[in-house]
Formats: C-alpha cells, structure tokens, sequence
C-alpha cells in the first residue's frame, strides 16, 4: 500500500515477529516495594552493635543517602528486567527519500524514524528480518522510556535511533512507609540532619576569582495583580550573596533584578547573549528564578509570571520553552538554572490561588539543547512550598545550606542529589505531601551534567 504522508515514501508494511511483553507495574510501585524492604532490613539492631554507633548509622541524613543508593539499585534492577523480557515490536511503514528516514512505529513508543541514505534504504527494507536492535531503556513519568536502538545490519553497517528528548527523571518522589526507629523506648526522629548555622549569615567565603561566570538573579516577590510570593526577595538576596562570596563571581558580572516586568525577561535574553558573544565559549551562566510559574491549559506549556502578569491571561507571562531555546542557542561552556517556583498556581503554603486553569495539567517535556542544565524546585502538579520558620523557599533553603556545608566541593550532581533528599524529606514531614526536585539537561551533555561546577 502506498502513502503520501512524508512527500516522497516509498510505504509498506514489514514488521519482526516478536514476542511482545509490557511492563506489568509502573516504577514507582517497583522502587516503593524495593527501598521498603531493603530498609526495615537496614535499619533492624545488629547483634554487638552498641546504641550510639546504631544511632549514627540509621541517623536521617545516613538513611537518606542510603535510599538513594537504593533508589539506583532499583531502576537499575527494574530496567535489567525490562531488557530481558521487553522485546521492540518494531514496524517499517516507510520510507522518506527526501530527508532520508527509514519511518517506523512501535506498539508502545510510536513512531520513530532513523537517518538511513537512499542507497541503503532497499537493503535495510529487504534485510529487515535479519537485522539485529539492540535497544536501550531508560525510566520515563513512572514507565519505560525509549533511549536508543541500534540497527545491526547483515553486511556490518549500522544505523542508530537516538531519543533527543531523554532527561533524568527516574526519581519520581516516591512517599516511603518507612518504620520508625526506636532506643529504649525512645524513637529517633526523622527530621533533617544539619548543621545549626543560619545561611543568611553565615556565609563561607573563598579566595578564588570565578571571572568568567556571569549571573542573573530574578526575584518576583510582590505582584501588582496576583499574590506575594513570600521570602522570594530574601531567596534572592541570599542565593547573591553565595555567588558573590562562595562561587566568587565578580559583581559586575551579576545582574539582579527584583520584581520583573515581562520587558525585564527580554532584556535579560539580551543581556546574556550580548556576553556569550563578547567573552567566547568560556562563558559559564548560572540562573536563578524565584516567583511564579504556571502552566497553560490550552497549550500545556509553562511560563514565568513578570509581575504584573495575569494567571489568567497567558500572553502577559514569559515563556519557559521561549528561555530555554534562547539560552540553548548561546555558544557557552555551560548554563545551570535553578528554578523556585510552582506551575500548579499554589503557593508556598500550598494553598490553590487559582483552580480553574491548571487544575490536572501536566506540561510538556521541555527538551533542551546546548550545554544547559536546569534544576526544578518540584516536578509536575506538585507544590514549591516555604520554609516558614528559615524565611525562604524550602528548596532554596536546602540549596544554599549545601552549599554552605561543602564550599570546596560544588560539582553538580553531588549537589541537586543532596538537595533532592533533603526537600523530599522535609516535605514529606511538614506537609505530608512530596516535593521533589527535578533535572533536565540537554542530550548533548549527558551524565556530563553531573560534573560541572558551580566555582
């Protein structure tokens, strides 16, 4: 049967006789029963073991890192058994001879489509039933995740399908029924470990000189015609003051701004691309947002509220996928985004503002490109709440306070995984409901993104 879809296809139907098998249960039901078990296992009294080392070794940050721990257990154990029973069930629809794709669909995943030349598309066709797919997965909103198959032809040529849209988003902010842990009668609490300084005061101060990371601060506290986001400025002023004295960033080379316009948004597209193209590939931005967010019913895409923007009125808001594709364009070493803020119009007491607009709503994946990172105080319709009693938004809270705790070590990933433990916990006791930090990060740079450097 012939088709017309692509311009110039040559259409038919060729499909690998395969045994189809789906995921029985999504992660999250994996990973709950996994982390529980091991767990109670972990945390049960060794014989000879004396009650402070017991105490220190089943303490909440220990536990913590020993759920993350496994946590990569878990997805790795999952997605093993996946790629041994799940097998591709993989069609040939056609084939685009103007852009060269071999188009094909898969029960599961949709369609896809793999660069193969002209001269090669008769072969790949007729060689279809002997061709070898080596598939990888990766864990997708609870489920499976496409990342790439290799197309292992009969005369050794290869051609490869590679997911461009793959992020991190495994840690789907599972709520744990752990059992307490008790001493003569005596539960250990499950509060956060950390050390009793204040990080509005003190802040650690290096001796380096960061001359070539530049920073724009966006702080949206007081709008004109929505809510006050509460603590937003003190985040701000607090989050500066880091990049000042610990990442030793130059001064001149920060830019805030308090309470944005929608012009201000534009200005700062400007302002960082004018420095990209002066100061080279060297050129390292480190972004923060603190405010609004909302996601659009219409469109399913999100926005950053300028202060005198409406959640109602989606044109008077800036767009998060208008930023990205802008800042993926720049030709920078790299760019990391913290993002405090919800897109579920809640705030940070976790009280609706407006229920009518994204009352469900689940935007779209962002895809990034260049070498950017961005890391979100919560994913999806959960809540961005404040630390009440520390005067800031609990992400932000746990970010500095990192940062506070280890100064000389700043690598990325080691940071957001710290971070995410610590909000998920704290959520999790305070309001008895999850807020999990979130990462996405360009295709290009990979678990790269894990080794960049605030300082």
């Amino acid at each position: 049967m012939s088709s017309m879809l692509f311009g110039q296809i040559v259409s038919l139907t060729s499909s690998k006789p395969v045994r189809m098998v789906r995921p029985e249960s999504g992660y999250s039901v994996f990973v709950k029963a996994y982390v529980e078990n091991a767990i109670d296992e972990w945390q049960r009294k060794q014989p000879g073991e004396s009650n402070a080392r017991y105490k220190n070794r089943v303490s909440e940050s220990h536990k913590q890192e020993m759920i993350v721990l496994l946590e990569a257990e878990a997805s790795d154990k999952y997605l093993e058994e996946i790629s041994r029973t799940y097998v591709l069930d993989l069609n040939i629809d056609g084939y685009d001879r103007n852009n060269e794709q071999m188009i094909m669909s898969e029960n599961y995943f949709g369609r896809l489509s793999v660069k193969v030349p002209v001269v090669k598309s008769d072969y790949f066709i007729s060689s279809w039933s002997d061709i070898v797919l080596k598939p990888d997965y990766f864990i997708y909103k609870d489920t499976l995740g496409l990342a790439k198959v290799d197309f292992m032809l009969p005369d050794g040529s290869r051609f490869q399908y590679i997911n461009k849209g793959i992020i991190d988003s495994m840690y789907m902010g599972v709520p744990y029924m752990l059992s307490p842990v008790y001493i003569f009668g005596e539960r250990v609490r499950n509060g956060v470990d950390e050390k009793n300084h204040s990080i509005d005061k003190d802040i650690p101060v290096m001796d380096s000189v960061n001359k070539n990371t530049w920073v724009v601060i966006i702080a949206n506290e007081n709008y004109r015609k929505e809510p006050k986001v509460k603590f937003a400025k003190n985040d701000a002023e607090t989050f500066k003051n880091y990049c000042i004295k610990t990442l030793c960033v130059p001064k001149r080379n920060l830019k805030f701004v308090q309470n944005a316009t929608l012009k201000d948004f534009e200005i700062m597209i400007k302002w960082m691309s004018g420095v990209a193209k002066q100061y080279g590939e060297e050129t390292k931005f480190i972004i923060y947002y603190v405010g609004h967010g909302i996601s659009s019913n219409r469109n399913k895409k999100s926005y950053f509220v300028p202060v005198e923007g409406r959640f109602s009125k989606i044109k008077t808001c800036f767009s998060v996928d208008y930023f990205f594709e802008n800042l993926s364009a720049m030709p920078v070493k790299s760019a990391v985004v913290f993002v405090d803020a919800s897109f579920n119009c809640y705030n940070r007491k976790g009280t609706v503002l407006v229920d009518d607009i994204t009352s469900g709503i689940k935007s779209k994946t962002r895809v990034l490109d260049g070498n950017v990172v961005a890391c979100f105080a919560a994913q999806g319709n959960e809540t961005a709440f404040q630390y009440e009693d520390k005067k800031h938004g609990v992400f932000t809270y746990f970010l500095l306070k990192e940062i506070q705790n280890n100064p000389s070590n700043l690598t990325l990933g080691g940071l957001f995984y710290e971070v995410q433990s610590k909000v998920k916990t704290y959520s999790l006791s305070e309001f008895k409901k999850t807020q999990t930090p979130s990462v996405i990060y360009s295709s290009r740079l990979t678990d790269k993104w894990k080794d960049i450097k605030l300082r």
